[in-house]
């Protein structure tokens, strides 16, 4: 499940040209600050210890948006389950707790979910949530099985941030659902400047001696592609000022230095 939506969520962003990093959370702390990112995915985090909730807390509380799937906080740091409904540690984020749960075989049809106008795929194992919170909101609900119309995804308030309890694994359709959920301009680094189809991959870096951005853009299809110049740029390559359409050529790159 893991690797799915780990999978899942990887190409989700990358073709909405969202950047990541991956985040290791422990009872000491974090390798990097949470509070340092819009949003963070923990997709299905089976251990849960006090430590661990409070970082998460603290990260929704001052204003973070969390997600979580299936499966998660049902064990300790000792591999117990303890006695509480799922997911344990992390009810009081996400409002919810499991009603019921089970694992979609080979045999069984494909499992879905209804997020608004949208029929989006929750693939692999379903937990059944049940909000018990007032805060709690339901944002979609299972198409399909013995627990068709019950909560699939809720969305709930703490402090000044969001956290989402998703009930299946995500996959890439899934995820990039979740993430229309979210502001994409406090997302992607390039919004009004840039608009670029699926197919570019964008990197962004920082001279942190002159405090200039750049944008690389790396066209890894065998076909030519146009991304959308919004504000006059320079090509870094070529030195060429570019403004407007632009037709990058198979393979090809671009170097572009962000305007101030």
């Amino acid at each position: 499940m893991n690797r799915e939506s780990t999978d899942g969520w990887f190409k989700a962003l990358q073709r909405a040209h969202i950047p990541f990093e991956f985040v290791n959370i422990n009872d000491e702390g974090t390798s990097q600050p949470l509070g340092n990112f819009t949003a963070a995915v923990y997709p299905h985090p089976t251990i849960i210890t006090p430590a661990r909730a409070e970082i998460l807390r603290a990260y929704a509380e001052n204003g973070g948006t969390l997600f979580f799937g299936c499966r998660s906080g049902y064990k300790d740091i000792d591999g117990q389950c303890p006695m509480m409904p799922m997911p344990g540690l992390l009810a009081p984020l996400t409002g919810c707790t499991v009603e019921d749960f089970t694992f979609i075989g080979p045999a069984d049809e494909k499992e879905y979910m209804t997020l608004g106008e949208k029929k989006i795929p929750a693939p692999t194992f379903n937990d059944i949530l049940r909000p018990d919170f007032e805060s709690c909101e339901v944002l979609a609900t299972y198409d399909g099985n013995y627990y068709n119309g019950k909560p699939a995804l809720t969305k709930n308030t703490v402090g000044k941030g969001t956290v989402y309890a998703c009930g299946s694994v995500f996959a890439e359709e899934t995820a990039a659902a979740l993430l229309e959920l979210l502001p994409k301009a406090e997302l992607c680094p390039v919004t009004g400047w840039l608009e670029l189809p699926e197919e570019i991959e964008l990197t962004v870096r920082t001279n942190e001696k002159n405090g200039r951005s750049y944008a690389f853009l790396l066209n890894y299809t065998a076909q030519p592609q146009t991304v959308t110049v919004q504000k006059p740029t320079k090509e870094l390559l070529t030195r060429e000022t570019l403004d407007g359409t632009y037709t990058m050529e198979p393979y090809g790159v671009l170097v572009l230095d962000k305007p101030q």
